[in-house]
């Protein structure tokens, strides 16, 4: 017998990691050696897992992995002349061929370096510092309530500026997607003003945290609408109570929820 062809193909790239392996036979052969003591499926010199089936006339056979291929791997095939006919005759020669799965990676995207501003006049700013995203990744934004949706395709590293049309109550969807078309949704971004003091906060359970380290954590049903709520450091010491003798102040804050009250008990937080 002999491998007539495999499929993915010797030298294939970019293959979908979810792929099985079809062999075509010459002629039937015989399903006890249609297996991994004679057809070697290996990712470096790692054997991989999987299971192997034979059509009912013995002329095809696949393999099936038992979980998709690892991103960007090389997957090696091997048929030995310990693969037999029905008759008991072994293969001619040896198989090989390889092929390259796709690169299977999210982009790796770090979300503090997206910041998505306060609307003005209808109109939200999706900024993101240079290094946020690589070479060929796309940043999608989509606002459910309007069921538009704005793209940026990066061509380099550099910081970018992005608009769409929201308000105050829209939370908007943004994921990064690479060339490869793997994708990283951002989740959850608060609007938050340019100097990163103030946030939005709404109904749901939130945590903010401004760039000098310090915080505010609300729970689900704090307010019933947007609020926009502002962390400062205060730094007047006439502005403050005396300290309590024996201790010192680490740093004071100053929450500001912009005359709304809030329906329950918030948490602060001050970065050491």
């Amino acid at each position: 017998p002999a491998v007539m062809s495999v499929s993915p193909a010797h030298g294939a790239v970019r293959v979908p990691a979810n792929s099985y392996i079809t062999f075509n036979f010459s002629e039937p052969v015989d399903a006890a050696t249609f297996a991994s003591q004679h057809v070697y499926i290996k990712d470096g010199s790692e054997t991989i897992a999987g299971l192997f089936k034979l059509s009912s006339d013995g002329t095809q056979g696949q393999y099936i992995p038992s979980e998709p291929f690892a991103s960007q791997a090389q997957v090696d095939v091997t048929v030995t002349q310990g693969l037999k006919d029905l008759q008991g005759n072994r293969a001619r020669e040896v198989y090989y061929s390889y092929f390259i799965i796709r690169d299977t990676t999210p982009p790796e995207v770090d979300p503090s370096r997206i910041s998505v501003l306060i609307p003005e006049n209808g109109v939200v700013h999706v900024t993101g510092r240079e290094g946020t995203l690589s070479p060929g990744d796309t940043l999608l934004i989509f606002n459910p309530r309007t069921g538009k949706a704005v793209s940026y395709a990066a061509q380099s590293s550099a910081a970018f500026d992005v608009t769409i049309e929201a308000e105050m109550a829209d939370l908007l969807q943004i994921k990064v997607v690479d060339a490869e078309n793997n994708e990283t949704v951002i989740q959850d971004k608060p609007f938050v003003s340019a100097d990163g003091k103030s946030a939005v906060l709404d109904g749901q359970a939130r945590e903010f945290i401004t760039p000098e380290g310090l915080g505010v954590q609300v729970e689900a049903g704090t307010f019933n609408e947007p609020v926009v709520v502002s962390v400062n450091r205060v730094s007047d010491e006439d502005d403050l109570a005396p300290v309590i003798e024996g201790f010192e102040r680490a740093q004071a804050l100053q929450v500001d929820f912009g005359g709304a009250r809030p329906a329950k008990p918030f948490k602060i937080s001050i970065s050491k």
